[in-house]
């Protein structure tokens, strides 16, 4: 649970005490507020087509995004531990699903910024034939379960988080509202209807919303008991 000091702490031994996790956890909320801000950029930018044409801008908007994820799950530790006594099982559970997902889309990112550019300039064909290209859906069946298990993950996962900080009161509802609505939508994205998602900015925002609100939230926190 996150309170802020009524006053100043008794005495030096004390402050030292307090200094390192007080630090930490100013970290994690930077680092969540700054994952918001970086995957949203990067979403704007990012071509939706063929990456050869727009090798810079497609290279560019993917280091956004993997820096996003990266600082995500940096961001999510201090979430969690800051409120991980309180959270119980369902708290556990959905800061683990969290932590997974963002592994699972990093490596995905990882392919999709390095490796599908240099496949796709010298076999095209070999890309298209598996379901590699943006939009597309894999074919392979083993490759379309781990494509979608990433987001499905992440939504539930945050969700999970999400509702056990809601129970505690550990923030204000509205940001936790925000930050679950907008990793719903993100996570579940591939699934939603055609109408759903080409209201692409307004998605974006919510989750932005909510991750940054959250973030700026730990970030400022003075006082830390877990």
């Amino acid at each position: 649970m996150i309170r802020t000091e009524s006053g100043a702490l008794g005495g030096h031994d004390e402050e030292n005490r307090n200094l390192t996790p007080r630090i930490l956890v100013k970290l994690s909320g930077i680092a969540l507020l700054l994952s918001g801000i970086l995957a949203t950029v990067g979403f704007f930018i990012h071509p939706h087509d063929s990456a050869p044409s727009n090798r810079g801008i497609w290279l560019g908007a993917h280091i956004l995004v993997i820096g996003g994820g990266l600082l995500n799950l940096l961001g999510l530790v201090g979430l969690y531990l800051v409120s991980a006594a309180q959270l119980g099982l369902t708290g556990l559970s959905g800061f683990l699903l969290a932590a997974v997902s963002l592994v699972l889309y990093l490596g995905k990112l990882y392919w999709s910024a390095f490796i599908y550019p240099l496949v796709m300039a010298r076999d095209a064909a070999f890309i298209r034939s598996y379901g590699f290209t943006p939009g597309s859906e894999p074919v392979d069946p083993t490759v379309r379960i781990v494509f979608y298990l990433g987001p499905i993950l992440f939504a539930i996962g945050y969700a999970l988080l999400g509702l056990s900080l809601l129970r505690v009161r550990a923030y204000p509802a509205p940001a936790l509202w925000a930050l679950i609505a907008g990793v719903l939508l993100v996570g579940l994205w591939p699934l939603l209807p055609g109408a759903v998602q080409s209201l692409g900015v307004v998605v974006s925002v919510i989750y932005t919303t909510g991750i940054v609100w959250i973030g700026y939230l730990l970030a400022k926190a003075r006082d830390v008991v877990a």
